[in-house]
């Protein structure tokens, strides 16, 4: 698996283990974190006694990079944007309002749907990034919920998600949301959102 570990939603074989969930999507952040960065992470294994990730991340900060995280860079004359993110992967939410806030950005983050509606009304956001499979309440329903609220009515709501299938981008639109971005996401393409 070696090839193609790093590409979305790839995991590995089932095992008579214990079943571990997720969607696959966590190598592929890490790649594309570290890529922004100018970097690159490569994994290597012999099959019995276990895995080595090595990540390779430039030492001057200062050099310009001409790698992916280039593509990332962001105008001085950005206009900061009042962010709310709300999704149950911690490190995700992390890293992504890391570099939103690092772009110059306002960001709020939650890691549940009930507390991102109470912190929508309160923050008041130019913009959600909403995780669609959240538990309790899935994303399509706090959409829903945001957009009967007079505080959020008008809202830029962004879907940030493993669910990029034609039928999930539908029932997104349906949902209310003006946007849907798939995991990892392209941060290229969601700051040209942001700046729109």
């Amino acid at each position: 698996m070696l090839g193609s570990l790093f590409d979305i939603f790839v995991r590995g074989p089932v095992s008579d283990g214990p079943i571990h969930g997720g969607l696959g999507v966590g190598l592929s952040v890490v790649r594309r974190l570290v890529e922004l960065h100018g970097g690159s992470v490569r994994a290597s294994s012999d099959g019995k006694t276990g895995s080595e990730f090595v990540v390779d991340l430039p030492l001057d900060a200062s050099r310009p990079s001409t790698g992916p995280a280039s593509t990332a860079k962001v105008s001085d004359k950005t206009v900061p944007v009042r962010i709310l993110m709300i999704d149950d992967n911690a490190d995700v939410c992390e890293a992504l309002a890391l570099l939103l806030t690092s772009a110059g950005h306002v960001v709020e983050t939650c890691l549940g749907g009930i507390h991102g509606l109470a912190a929508a009304a309160t923050f008041g956001p130019d913009v959600v990034l909403l995780d669609l499979g959240l538990p309790g309440m899935d994303g399509y329903e706090i959409a829903r919920k945001l957009r009967e609220s007079e505080t959020t009515r008008n809202t830029i709501l962004i879907a940030v998600t493993g669910y990029g299938q034609p039928g999930d981008r539908l029932r997104s639109a349906e949902a209310g949301f003006d946007h849907h971005l798939t995991k990892p996401v392209d941060l290229q393409a969601l700051m040209r959102l942001l700046a729109a």
